[in-house]
């Protein structure tokens, strides 16, 4: 599913508030103002799901934005 939203909906300039409303708030945010960030200044993580009963094998989706707000990419960790 979140592959599919990311190959459909959530694409390179997209705004925060288009990224709300598409997937709700987010798991957390993750801030950061160094400006030698490869991937943007912040990012949305949305927990997916747990893989295991200890919660170890967390699935993620994040989108990381730029410094005006746009999304600069998305991508899936630990699944």
């Amino acid at each position: 599913m979140c592959r599919d939203a990311i190959r459909r909906f959530i694409h390179p300039g997209l705004n925060e508030s288009e990224v709300i409303t598409l997937l709700g708030s987010p798991t957390d945010v993750q801030q950061d103002e160094r400006r030698d960030r490869p991937i943007g200044t912040r990012s949305y993580r949305y927990w997916i799901g747990s893989w295991s009963f200890q919660g170890m094998d967390d699935a993620f989706l994040y989108v990381h934005f730029d410094s005006e707000g746009r999304v600069v990419r998305a991508e899936i960790y630990g699944y």
